[in-house]
């Protein structure tokens, strides 16, 4: 081989190397380390780690609260947009006091009108229609118990009214008892 004929094949092999590294860091095989990325992205995972231990012990205003406060501090960003879509969970979360399948479904709503890009779409949709069946089911629930209770005083109205009925009655008896059982003059 000659000198002319190698420098060739390393220029060729120079260049097909610069080449494939370039297509590697333009397609993200190279990734930033953590202190290179933006603030809300570094913090997310542990603040999401935070919120759902403070759920898992009963916790959950805190976990409402530090929710809150970060999409507060990182207005505009996908992981405050994640934030929206775990307030509205635990909203539905029956192990949460406060719970609120009309809240649920509204902070759902909220998530699920965002232009932003959004990791738990399919979910929040399901999620959504399920706090839209709670809240259906709340309202029938409270209808029936309104009803069965006017229903209840209905019928405690009506046996009162039969025991004053029954009272007069009774009274009116022992008046032509009394009347009867005295003595002729």
């Amino acid at each position: 081989m000659t000198r002319r004929t190698l420098g060739a094949r390393l220029a060729r092999g120079g260049a097909a190397i610069a080449l494939s590294l370039g297509v590697a860091a333009g397609s993200g095989c190279v990734t930033k380390p953590g202190w290179m990325k933006p603030a809300p992205t570094r913090s997310w995972p542990r603040t999401l780690e935070d919120v759902k231990v403070a759920a898992a012990t009963g916790q959950y205003d805190e976990a409402d609260k530090r929710l809150a406060s970060f999409a507060l501090a990182y207005p505009n960003t996908p992981e405050a947009m994640e934030s929206v879509f775990w307030r509205a969970l635990f909203r539905l979360d029956p192990s949460n006091p406060a719970a609120s399948a009309k809240e649920a479904g509204e902070t759902f709503d909220a998530y699920l009108a965002s232009p932003a890009p959004r990791s738990h779409e399919f979910d929040a949709r399901v999620l959504r229609r399920t706090a839209a069946q709670l809240e259906l089911r709340s309202k029938a629930t409270t209808v029936a118990r309104t009803e069965g209770e006017t229903r209840d005083k209905d019928r405690d109205e009506e046996l009162q009214r039969t025991k004053d009925e029954l009272a007069k009655t009774v009274a009116e008896l022992e008046r032509i008892k009394r009347r009867l059982a005295a003595p002729k003059p």
